[in-house]
């Protein structure tokens, strides 16, 4: 079971997140790059 943030835009952060994780998986882009990248948009949505 995945934890969810109870937030009106938790479906734009799960994608967010699933997109990064998707670009690290192809060896686009490091972990840490990924992270970092995902929070900076989650950050944008969630405001």
């Amino acid at each position: 079971m995945m934890w969810r943030i109870r937030h009106p835009r938790s479906d734009a952060a799960q994608q967010i997140l699933a997109d990064e994780h998707s670009r690290f998986m192809a060896g686009q882009v490091t972990a840490a790059e990924a992270l970092q990248v995902a929070a900076e948009k989650i950050e944008k949505v969630l405001d």
